[in-house]
Parts: C-alpha cells; structure tokens; sequence
C-alpha cells in the first residue's frame, strides 16, 4: 500500500470511530507506531483537525469532513 492510499484509510478509519489509538491504527495498516505519527502529522499538516486523547487515541474535531479538494 502506498502513502497516499495508507493515509486516505487513516482518515476513513479516523471518521469512522470516536477515538482510535496509534497502536490500532500501526496493527490495521501494518506500520510502525512511528510511522502512524509521521502520517497523523501529515494530515494535519494538510489541514485535518485532529486531535488526541490520553488512553483513548486520535480522533477528527467534531463537525469536520473532508471533501473531494482534499485529495
């Protein structure tokens, strides 16, 4: 899978639950925990919303969706 593609599935997985943990998140695209930061990063760098909670996870602020000019 490659970047681009591994991110979109982060965002999807992200819009898809509450909160998700960097762990669930390395275990469901088969990545490092390392790599899941570096792409949480890049998202936000690209103007996601996202936010994180102790013991819980990453999660997207409340009211945002991504459209077709994010890509």
């Amino acid at each position: 899978m490659n970047r681009i593609d591994r991110l979109f599935g982060i965002l999807i997985l992200l819009q898809s639950k509450k909160h998700v943990s960097a762990e669930t998140i390395a275990d469901r695209f088969e990545i490092s925990v390392r790599t899941v930061y570096r792409d949480i990063k890049a998202l936000a760098e690209q103007g996601v919303p996202l936010s994180f909670e102790p013991n819980r996870g990453y999660y997207i602020v409340q009211g945002y969706f991504f459209t077709a000019g994010f890509l």
